[in-house]
């Protein structure tokens, strides 16, 4: 008996299919895409319009240089945390405070190892909710006075390695208004 149970719902099921994919492909034969160019063309000129302001710099972005200061392995662990940081910040609209929060996005399990890695080698120092030191040579943060010279030294529009007593930090200034995109950048 139950086998004709599970034999009827079966076809019930197959029929429902069909009628459900028969309905689709007539309201698809039906559909008047006559004002499908029209639309992509509007959209594609909104597309241009955002492009051209980028390319002026008309939203808040970050410069990054990447010369070196000679310490690749430790350069090496900044990049790959500040990638994380700047995926935490698309989401957030803020910058972590600490790698607690970074383990908090619940990314794959070997990112996740890795921010587990980092966290006993490295540390985010936050500087404001936009800007950031991060440091993984057992850097200690300067009493107030210290940092504030420290990070007025530093290029304010550009993120970049310094080399401070042997220590090798990596700024992330505040997003800036007025950073055009790359001459290289095209459709």
């Amino acid at each position: 008996m139950s086998i004709g149970l599970g034999l009827v719902v079966s076809i019930l099921a197959v029929a429902a299919c069909l009628t459900l994919v028969r309905s689709l492909g007539n309201r698809l034969r039906s559909a008047d895409y006559s004002e499908v160019p029209v639309k992509l063309e509007a959209l594609h000129k909104q597309l241009d319009y955002v492009l051209e302001l980028a390319r002026r710099g008309s939203f808040p972005s970050r410069r990054f240089d990447h010369s070196s200061v000679g310490a690749p392995l430790v350069e090496a662990k900044l990049l790959e945390i500040r990638r994380d940081v700047s995926i935490y910040d698309s989401i957030h609209h803020r910058l972590p405070v600490s790698f607690e929060e970074l383990e908090g996005m619940r990314l794959p399990s070997n990112w996740e190892k890795n921010v587990e890695k980092f966290e006993w080698e490295c540390q985010i120092f936050p500087l404001t909710a936009d800007s950031s030191i991060l440091n993984c040579d057992s850097w200690h943060r300067p009493d107030e006075n210290q940092l504030n010279t420290l990070v007025h030294s530093f290029d304010p529009q550009t993120g970049r390695f310094y080399k401070v007593r042997g220590h090798v930090l990596l700024f992330i200034p505040p997003p800036t208004v007025g950073i055009p995109l790359s001459a290289k950048t095209k459709n």
